[in-house]
């Protein structure tokens, strides 16, 4: 799905993968998000479709201090695959496993194919320990995969940003508090 010259090039030397997060912030409502702009390739061990991708994801509010940390998992297939009806994400973090069931999945077509969606919402603390893990493997359902360190810097830049966004966050909310 990925074998572009270029994708087929990081693969055969993970060293050249660097991070490429964009950062917005929401004129609305002033939420910022630290957000994959590509999808991240995982090694497959075992899947019924033909590769499976993801997102890393750092939401924060303003108004409320809350931080959601994601990963977005897409699956491509002929035909669904049960990826999406999935009720709980195992990960293991240096085999140490973790259950993950905040989850939100949803399913579409994509050119002929079956992209299957499951947004899978971590404590920090999970989701730091993946970015800077030396192994990591997820299952959802009967798909199992999984990312190496090299296909974490999207995972790591995101932590960076999102400690400078909280650090602000806090900073201003202190401020605005104190002028009370």
């Amino acid at each position: 799905m990925f074998a572009t010259a270029a994708a087929a090039l990081l693969l055969m030397d993970p060293s050249l993968v660097h991070a490429q997060v964009e950062h917005t912030t929401s004129d609305i409502t002033g939420a910022e998000r630290v957000t994959s702009t590509n999808l991240q390739d995982t090694e497959v061990v075992s899947y019924a479709g033909t590769d499976i991708a993801y997102k890393a994801e750092y939401t924060y509010q303003p108004d409320t201090a809350a931080e959601v940390w994601q990963l977005k998992f897409y699956g491509f297939a002929p035909q669904q695959t049960g990826l999406a009806g999935a009720e709980r994400v195992l990960v293991w973090i240096n085999n140490q496993r973790h259950q993950i069931q905040d989850l939100e999945s949803r399913t579409r077509r994509l050119d002929g194919e079956v992209l299957e969606i499951q947004s899978a919402t971590l404590r920090p603390s999970v989701f730091q320990r993946m970015a800077t893990a030396e192994t990591v493997q997820v299952t959802i359902g009967a798909a199992e995969f999984d990312i190496s360190y090299a296909h974490r810097a999207d995972m790591r830049e995101v932590v960076e940003r999102a400690r400078t966004i909280a650090t602000a966050g806090a900073s201003q909310q202190r401020a605005d508090n104190s002028g009370r």
